[in-house]
C-alpha cells in the first residue's frame, strides 16, 4: 500500500522514497506513513527535526506533506533534484 525510507541527511531524519499505491490515495495512509516513519527515524537517529524533498509539481503531495506540519525552506547547498523543493518540520 505505501513505503518510505528514513535516512540522516544534514542532521535530520530524511524521509525518502515516499509512495503510496494510487488505489490507496486519499485513504490517510500518507499521513500513517509519514508519521510512523518520522517517530522511527526521529528515535533511531537521534533526532528532532525531519525533512524530505518533494517535485513542484506535486501539488498533491505539497498539500499533504503542509498538512502534516513541513514548511518549505532552505537547503544549504545545490539540491540534487532538478524542480525539487526542500521541506522540513520540527516538533511542536
Amino acid at each position: 500500500m505505501a513505503f518510505g525510507q528514513f535516512y540522516l541527511r544534514i542532521g535530520r531524519c530524511h524521509l525518502g522514497r515516499l509512495v503510496v499505491n494510487p488505489e490507496y490515495r486519499g485513504c490517510g495512509i500518507v499521513a500513517t506513513l509519514i508519521t510512523q516513519l518520522s517517530e522511527l527515524g526521529q528515535l533511531t537517529l537521534a533526532t528532532q527535526t525531519c525533512s524530505l524533498f518533494v517535485l513542484a509539481h506535486n501539488k498533491s503531495a505539497i498539500k499533504a506533506y503542509k498538512k502534516l506540519g513541513f514548511v518549505l525552506a532552505d537547503y544549504p547547498e545545490p539540491i540534487p533534484l532538478a524542480n525539487c523543493l526542500y521541506m522540513t518540520k520540527t516538533p511542536g
